[in-house]
């Protein structure tokens, strides 16, 4: 084999092209000012070793489908580029709140409707229900007349119509009444062992009752509301009140309230507007 050492090939005419009618071969590592297509490289028949590549590669380089690999290697991935699937919850770093669901920490239940209360269901757990029944201030009625005087009969024990009296229409057949009344009284005793009473006449559908709670006498003699002895000589002047509850039945018509009085050994009682005191009469329905 024999060596040939040139600096220059050239032809002829300085112009044109060099053929070479056989391969050359070497490793190109001091080839320089060449831009060979990857073509004219391998019409060559030079081999370039990857370690002596420079640059950035070409997309069009690359197959379509890289080779499936662990990506064990990997580093520094920008989770933002992630746009589908789903991390399973191995994945993730950061502990994930849930949120505890024992009694303390249950939200309001939903549902619900105007009125409804929240009512106790179990430990720690509330649902919505209507309030319960009964206790409901419908409405307060009260009178504004100032009531004429009554001379209550001088007839022991003898129960009298006053004046003071209320009629209304129940909101409904279940109502219930707090009634409450404030009543001037005059009277005088010369005898001794003396008092007076109240109560309260329902009037109903031509029904009349007097319900336990909305009177201050027990039985026998009235002085459940008053009571003196020795008597007294002088004319007395004073305001009585009383309150009572009404829960007997009613059929949700028109009633009337009236109050009467009675006394026992009083030569003289008055009750009603006196001394310019005006009485008065104050009702409370109560839904059941």
């Amino acid at each position: 084999m024999s060596t040939l050492k040139v600096d220059t090939i050239t032809t002829i005419s300085g112009t044109g092209n060099i053929n070479l009618s056989r391969p050359i071969a070497g490793d190109g590592s001091n080839l320089t000012g060449i831009s060979p297509s990857k073509a004219a490289v391998e019409a060559l028949g030079i081999e370039l070793p990857a370690a002596n590549l420079t640059g950035t590669v070409a997309d069009a380089r690359f197959p379509v489908t890289l080779p499936a690999s662990s990506g064990v290697n990997l580093t520094a991935l920008n989770a933002s580029n992630i746009t589908s699937g789903t991390l399973p919850a191995g994945r993730y770093t950061d502990t994930v709140y849930t949120h505890p669901t024992t009694a303390g920490n249950k939200h309001i239940p939903s549902g619900g409707a105007t009125d409804q209360v929240l009512t106790y269901s179990s430990s720690g757990t509330a649902s919505w229900a209507d309030p319960a029944a009964g206790g409901k201030l419908l409405r307060v009625l009260a009178s504004t007349s100032p009531f004429s005087a009554t001379l209550v009969s001088t007839t022991n024990n003898t129960w009298t119509d006053s004046t003071v009296a209320y009629t209304f229409t129940p909101l409904s057949s279940s109502s219930k009444f707090l009634i409450w009344f404030g009543m001037p009284v005059t009277k005088y005793d010369s005898s001794g062992d003396g008092g007076y009473g109240f109560r309260v006449k329902k009037s109903q559908s031509a029904t009349t009752t007097y319900p336990v709670p909305l009177s201050s006498y027990a039985g026998a003699n009235v002085h459940s509301s008053f009571y003196m002895n020795p008597g007294f000589t002088n004319t007395i002047f004073e305001y009585r009140t009383w309150m009572g509850f009404d829960d007997t039945a009613q059929n949700g018509t028109s009633m009337t309230y009236t109050i009467q009085a009675a006394h026992y050994n009083l030569n003289y009682m008055n009750v009603g507007y006196t001394y310019n005191s005006i009485p008065r009469i104050i009702i409370q329905e109560i839904g059941a």
